[in-house]
């Protein structure tokens, strides 16, 4: 059975954690996350964004995701 989401928000240190990367390049890799997706300065990008723009599963993803 499936761990359930806690939280549905994607953070740059959740970036940093997944690929160990500085903070510096997680923000830019954000960045590019929002302009794929064209999203407004007020909108966040969400955990299923984030799997889809890298590439990965929602499984491979949850370990690295911290619940609050």
């Amino acid at each position: 059975m499936k761990a359930p989401l806690h939280r549905i928000i994607f953070y740059t240190a959740d970036l940093k954690q997944i690929t160990g990367k500085s903070d510096r390049t997680c923000q830019r890799m954000m960045q590019l996350i929002r302009d794929f997706f064209a999203l407004r300065e007020h909108q966040q990008v969400t955990v299923y964004q984030a799997c889809e723009f890298m590439g990965l599963t929602m499984d491979e993803m949850m370990p690295y995701i911290k619940p609050f």
